[in-house]
């Protein structure tokens, strides 16, 4: 599961729980992902693109390719 927000602009949007598919799904349709994370002052700061990339036959979330068959979006805090 990831969490996910709208992005308003200069606000981040209410969050939802999503599941890696979700996700997929929506980047094949046009959405844009980004990471984000929460500065010092309490302000969302963006982060890396969110890409899918295959790794034997297998759809995963990356900010990088590593050719790790697993989800990698950075740094960001489990929840």
């Amino acid at each position: 599961m990831v969490r996910i927000h709208v992005d308003n602009g200069e606000t981040i949007g209410q969050a939802s729980d999503q599941n890696r598919q979700h996700v997929i799904s929506e980047i094949k349709k046009g959405t844009t992902f980004v990471t984000i994370t929460k500065n010092a002052e309490g302000k969302w700061n963006k982060g890396q693109p969110v890409y899918i990339i295959k790794v034997n036959g297998t759809e995963y979330i990356k900010t990088v390719d590593n050719k790790k068959e697993c989800d990698n979006l950075e740094n960001l805090p489990e929840f």
